[in-house]
């Protein structure tokens, strides 16, 4: 995941949601994607190898990973070949590490490029802790009235119990993916459980635009184990 601080608004960020971002600045990438898709993938396994042989490095910049590509690495020559000047080189293997830390499920922040920095810096930020809350109180119903109890954004909070076989046991602090509702594909992070209807409700902290935040009352069938 990677997120990219809003320059009009100090402190905030943005959660980035392309992959691949459609601008001009992304050409040397979709060129390669449509003429040398192998080298592609090998510049991405490499920056993963350089990346992942030093795992307790809090920020990587693109200068020192190329400096760090193994001498005989098997693709150099075509990596040669394939861009005329070194500066193409170097950009492309700027976009295709955005497109690496992208794919990280840890937070990643970073800026683009610009004239007091001449390459991206990306700093690995931990996600903020959940936050200890005690159960929100049941209301009591009337005798005879089942108490109405209303969701935000995910259905009717009375859906049917977790379907036969499931196992899943799921706590506080769990990385979770979203597999049902209007936040399917989404992952983040369980603060909460709480009971409704003698049925576990799970809120879960995801990520926004700007800000990470919670969502209540996510059914057990709606979640599972984040990969």
């Amino acid at each position: 995941m990677i997120r990219v601080p809003v320059k009009t608004k100090e402190g905030v960020c943005r959660v980035m949601r392309t992959r691949v971002p459609r601008t001009r600045t992304f050409e040397c990438y979709r060129k390669a994607e449509e003429e040398a898709p192998e080298l592609l993938k090998q510049i991405y396994a490499v920056i993963s190898q350089v990346v992942e042989a030093r795992p307790t490095e809090a920020a990587h910049r693109s200068a020192v990973l190329i400096e760090r590509i193994p001498s005989d690495w098997p693709y150099r020559d075509q990596w040669l070949k394939f861009l005329d000047s070194e500066p193409a080189r170097r950009f492309l293997f700027e976009q295709v590490l955005w497109t690496y830390f992208f794919d990280r499920e840890e937070t990643w922040e970073t800026t683009w490029p610009d004239q007091g920095r001449p390459v991206a810096e990306y700093v690995r930020k931990a996600m903020s802790p959940p936050v200890a809350r005690p159960p929100s109180p049941r209301p009591k119903a009337a005798a005879g009235a089942a108490p109405e109890v209303r969701t935000r954004g995910i259905g009717p909070a009375t859906a049917a119990p977790a379907p036969a076989g499931t196992t899943e046991q799921f706590g506080p602090g769990d990385i979770v993916e979203i597999t049902e509702g209007r936040y399917a594909g989404l992952t983040g992070q369980i603060t909460e459980i709480t009971l409704v209807g003698g049925f576990k409700r799970f809120t879960v902290r995801l990520p926004g635009d700007d800000q990470y935040f919670d969502v209540p009352n996510f059914p057990l069938f709606a979640l599972k184990k984040a990969n």
